[in-house]
C-alpha cells in the first residue's frame, strides 16, 4: 500500500451523514485524537454514479484544524480513501499519525490502514492507493455494507512539538565554494574545501577551535571525522543558512551525520533543520534507529516523536530482530519506551 497524492474530479458528491468524536490522548508527547466516523447512506448506488464521494468539511476543536474525508472511484474499480486537510496555507508544519478503517456490521474494523506523517504546507491530501476493491465490498455487502450503508473511520493523531527553527544568525556574503580571498582550507576524506576564517569563526567558532591542532596550522585543517558530503553541506549552511537534502538514501544518511556534527560544533538552527529532514523519513522501521541517535546528540523532538511511532506501532516492532537488539543494549531507552507506552493505555 502506498500513500498518494488525489487526483481532483468534477463529479462529486459531498454527502454530510458524519458523526465526531474528539478526545484527548497521552503520549510522550501529549497527543490529541481526532475520530470521524463517516456512514455513507446508499454507497453502492452512489459509488456507481459518482467517481468520488466527499464528506462535509470538519473541525477539531482541539488542533483548530479542519478536515474531510473521500472516496474516490478509480476506472479499474479500486476504491482510494481519502484524508484531506481544509485550508492547509492557514496552519504550521506539524506531525501526525492517521488511521483508516472501515467498520462491519459487528462493529469491528476490517481493511485497515495506518501512518505516520509531517505535514508540510506543499500537501495536504492522503490517500491509500489500493486498500479496497468495489467488487470485493459488493461480494461482502452483507457484513461490510449493511442495509447498503458504508462506515468508514478515520482517527488523527496529532504530535504538537515545537517544530519551528531557531533564528537566524545574521548571513555576511554568498561565498560559498567560491575560493576569492580564501584564507583557510580544510581537508575531509581527502577532499579539499576553501574557505574564509572569517566567516566560519563568525557562523561556527568551534569548527576551528576544536579541530584546529596547533597554533602554527592557520591555514590549513584536516578532518577526519566527518563525511565530505556532509561537511560540504556544513559549509553550505555556514555561508547560505540552507541545507541541501536529497530525497534518497544519500540526503537521509546526511543528515544524520550533520545531526551529529551540529551538535558538536553547537549550531541548534542546523540541528533542528536536521531534526526536521529525518522526522520526514521516520516510520517503524527505522524509529528504534533514530531513537539512538537523537539520544546521542540531544535531538529531543525527533526523540519524543521516535518515541511515539515506538508506542503506537510496538505490536509490529517488539517482533522484530532490531527491538531484540534493541532492548538487549538499550535497558535505560526501554524503559523509558515501556513507561511511555504505559501512560498510552
Amino acid at each position: 500500500m502506498s500513500t498518494k497524492k488525489r487526483r481532483r474530479t468534477n463529479n462529486v458528491k459531498k454527502v454530510n451523514n458524519v458523526f465526531v468524536g474528539t478526545v484527548n490522548a497521552h503520549s510522550e508527547s501529549g497527543a490529541t485524537k481526532f475520530t470521524i466516523d463517516w456512514k455513507i447512506n446508499k454507497f453502492l448506488s452512489l459509488i456507481l454514479k459518482k467517481d468520488e464521494i466527499t464528506s462535509k468539511p470538519l473541525h477539531d476543536d482541539v488542533t483548530s484544524r479542519k478536515w474531510q474525508l473521500a472516496i474516490t472511484k478509480k476506472e479499474n474499480g479500486l476504491l482510494t480513501p481519502w484524508l484531506v486537510l481544509k485550508e492547509p496555507e492557514d496552519v504550521e508544519h506539524f506531525f501526525f499519525n492517521y488511521y483508516f478503517s472501515f467498520i462491519d456490521v459487528e462493529n469491528k474494523a476490517y481493511l485497515e490502514y495506518d501512518n505516520f506523517w509531517y505535514l508540510e504546507k506543499s500537501h495536504d491530501e492522503w490517500g491509500v492507493t489500493d486498500l479496497i476493491k468495489l467488487q470485493k465490498l459488493v461480494d461482502n455487502k452483507d457484513s461490510w455494507v449493511p442495509n447498503s450503508v458504508l462506515h468508514f473511520r478515520c482517527v488523527i493523531q496529532e504530535f504538537p512539538h515545537d517544530l519551528s527553527l531557531p533564528h537566524a544568525a545574521v548571513i555576511e556574503n554568498t561565498l560559498f565554494m567560491d575560493e576569492t580571498f580564501s584564507d583557510i582550507t580544510f581537508r575531509v576524506q581527502n577532499k579539499e574545501f576553501k574557505a574564509h576564517q572569517i566567516i566560519v569563526s563568525n557562523r561556527a567558532p568551534i569548527l576551528l577551535q576544536k579541530f584546529r591542532k596547533s597554533v602554527y596550522a592557520k591555514n590549513s585543517i584536516d578532518i577526519d571525522l566527518f563525511d565530505a558530503d556532509a561537511f560540504q553541506e556544513l559549509l553550505r549552511y555556514i555561508y547560505t543558512d540552507e541545507v541541501k537534502f536529497t530525497d534518497d538514501t544519500h540526503g537521509e544518511e546526511t543528515a544524520k551525520q550533520l545531526l551529529s556534527i551540529a551538535d558538536t560544533l553547537q549550531l541548534p538552527r542546523l540541528k533542528k533543520m536536521c531534526e526536521l529532514s529525518l522526522i520526514t523519513e521516520l516510520f517503524e522501521d527505522n524509529a528504534l534507529e533514530y531513537f539512538l541517535l537523537a539520544e546521542k546528540n540531544g535531538a529531543q523532538t525527533l526523540k519524543a516523536l521516535c518515541i511515539d511511532v515506538i508506542v503506537f506501532k510496538f505490536s509490529v516492532i517488539e517482533n522484530t530482530e532490531k527491538w531484540i537488539h534493541f532492548r538487549n543494549t538499550n535497558k535505560d531507552l526501554v524503559d523509558v519506551i515501556i513507561k511511555s507506552k504505559a501512560k498510552h493505555e
